[in-house]
C-alpha cells in the first residue's frame, strides 16, 4: 500500500485514476452513466469504513485539526466554493452531543468523517446518481460483526466494529452459529441478485424484504445484521441529507 521501498510515494494519495482520453473512455464517467444501458445494481458500505485508515493515515497532533484538514480536502476536491462556511456547518453536525475535550468521543467523530469524507457520501452519491438515471439500486449497510474474528488486530484499532475485510479475519477462528447465519444470509441475497437480478428472490419474504431505491428517497438501506436483516431510513445517522444540503447551499448562494 505504502509502496516499495527506496521510491518516492505520494503519501495518502492515488495515482490510479480514469483516463478520459477519448477512446477507450470516450466521455466523462458521469456522462457515460446517463448514456449507459438500465443496470441493477446493489451496493453499499460497511458501518465504519473509516476505522482500518486510522491506523494507516494516523492523525497527527491535534484530533480536531485533523478532522477540520479531512473536511476540508474533501470539500475542495468537490470544487466548494465556500469551503470555511461548508466545514463550519459540517462540524456542527459531528460534534453534536460530543464533548470535544473527551478523546474517545473525537475518534468516533475522526473515523466517521474518514469513512464518510473517503467512502461513504461518494459512494452514496454514486446509488443516488444512478437511481436518476434511471437505474434500480439495492443500497446496504453491513453492519455484523464478530469481535473474538479480528485478534491481535484489535490492539491497532480504535474500535471494534464491522469493517471492510473484517469477514477475512474470521477465517482464522472457529466460526460460531451467528456467522454461519450471516453467511447464509449474505450468500441468499448475493445468489438471487446474480439469478434473477433481485436479492429477494423470487419469492418475497416481506419480513426481510430488500426495497430498491426510489429518486423520492435515495437513503433508505437494508441494515444486514443479527438477529435480521431491516430496512431503515437516513443513511449514515441522516448525515448524507446534510452533506446534500450543503452542497446544495453552496452552488446556489455562491
Amino acid at each position: 500500500m505504502n509502496g516499495k521501498k527506496g521510491f518516492k510515494i505520494n503519501d495518502g494519495e492515488m495515482d490510479l485514476a480514469p483516463n478520459i482520453d477519448g477512446d477507450f473512455l470516450p466521455k466523462s464517467i458521469d456522462e457515460l452513466r446517463k448514456d449507459m444501458p438500465k443496470k441493477i445494481v446493489l451496493d453499499g458500505v460497511t458501518e465504519k469504513e473509516g476505522i482500518a485508515f486510522c491506523h494507516i493515515m494516523k492523525p497527527k497532533g491535534d484530533l480536531k485539526h485533523a478532522i477540520e484538514n479531512i473536511l476540508t480536502t474533501a470539500l475542495i476536491a468537490r470544487k466548494v466554493k465556500n469551503v470555511e462556511e461548508a466545514k463550519k456547518k459540517l462540524l456542527m453536525i459531528y460534534y453534536k452531543g460530543v464533548d470535544i475535550n473527551n478523546k474517545k468521543q473525537l475518534v468516533k467523530v475522526y473515523v466517521d468523517v474518514m469513512g464518510e469524507a473517503l467512502f461513504n457520501i461518494p459512494n452514496w452519491e454514486l446509488c443516488h446518481e444512478v437511481v436518476e438515471n434511471g437505474h434500480i439500486v439495492y443500497q446496504y449497510m453491513f453492519e455484523y460483526v464478530n469481535p473474538k474474528c479480528f485478534g491481535w488486530i484489535k490492539f491497532l484499532l480504535p474500535l471494534i466494529t464491522s469493517i471492510k475485510n473484517s469477514g477475512i479475519f474470521s477465517k482464522f477462528f472457529p466460526r460460531q452459529m451467528n456467522e454461519i447465519r450471516m453467511a447464509e444470509i449474505m450468500t441468499t441475497y448475493l445468489t438471487n441478485f446474480a439469478k434473477y437480478g433481485n436479492p429477494n428472490g423470487i419469492k418475497n419474504n416481506d419480513d426481510e424484504y430488500w426495497e430498491p431505491l426510489s429518486i423520492g428517497n435515495t437513503t433508505k438501506f437494508l441494515k444486514i445484521n443479527l438477529p435480521k436483516p431491516v430496512m431503515q431510513d437516513n443513511l449514515h445517522q441522516g448525515r448524507v441529507k446534510a452533506w446534500q444540503q450543503i452542497l446544495k447551499e453552496d452552488k446556489l448562494y455562491n
